[in-house]
């Protein structure tokens, strides 16, 4: 489902922990993956070849709902918090009415899969490169029956509470270190108005209004 991920390593490697990866896109059995080169483990992905062999957990996670129809949708993209949104906007499109609001430092990356959504991509970017100049909370307008987001918790929290004033339905894909993807070591908890949650269990993906409390 989007929203999902799975835990990823190079089969040989000195690394003892997998990596959480989220789902980028599926199509005809294929499983893609999108992510940003951060430390050790993700530099090994990056110089991986073709048959080379990878130890993979999944899928894994709470993922977003998808069973809506006939609704206006937005979607708001943080950086790499992109990934998890191309496979999220493959699989409303035919049902809702759906925008997409990207926020980027400065190097913008587009995927392909949202050039049929180029006259309903809103850009911003810290730097001013392209698009509004400032942060995508900054062009976001809540006027939509439904919100999904991903990115910086900063900006996740920011939409989370613009959607709350506007009473809009929100739900948001949280990052998080985790050790084993399976909810036993306890490294990905967080709090909620419910109690502590595990993001790999529980989430990633949770309703705005129950984080940040």
């Amino acid at each position: 489902k989007p929203g999902q991920f799975f835990m990823i390593k190079p089969a040989i490697c000195d690394i003892f922990l997998k990596r959480p990866i989220s789902v980028y896109n599926y199509k005809d059995g294929i499983v893609s993956m999108l992510y940003r080169i951060s430390g050790k483990g993700t530099a090994i992905l990056a110089k991986l070849k073709q048959d080379d062999e990878l130890n993979v957990l999944g899928p894994l996670g709470n993922g977003f709902n998808t069973e809506y129809k006939g609704k206006n949708i937005a979607l708001v993209c943080g950086g790499i918090g992109i990934a998890p949104m191309v496979y999220l906007a493959e699989s409303l499109r035919s049902n809702n009415n759906i925008d997409i609001y990207v926020g980027f430092k400065d190097e913008v990356f587009i995927p392909d899969s949202f050039k049929d959504f180029k006259d309903k991509i809103y850009i911003a970017t810290e730097s001013g490169k392209e698009g509004f100049r400032g942060f995508v909370t900054d062009i976001f307008d809540p006027q939509y029956d439904i919100v999904y987001a991903c990115g910086p918790d900063i900006m996740m929290k920011k939409v989370a509470s613009m959607c709350k004033e506007n009473n809009i339905k929100c739900f948001v894909s949280l990052e998080s270190h985790m050790a084993c993807g399976l909810g036993a070591c306890l490294t990905c908890v967080c709090d909620t108005k419910y109690g502590k949650k595990r993001v790999c269990r529980e989430g990633p993906v949770f309703n705005g209004d129950e984080l940040w409390i």
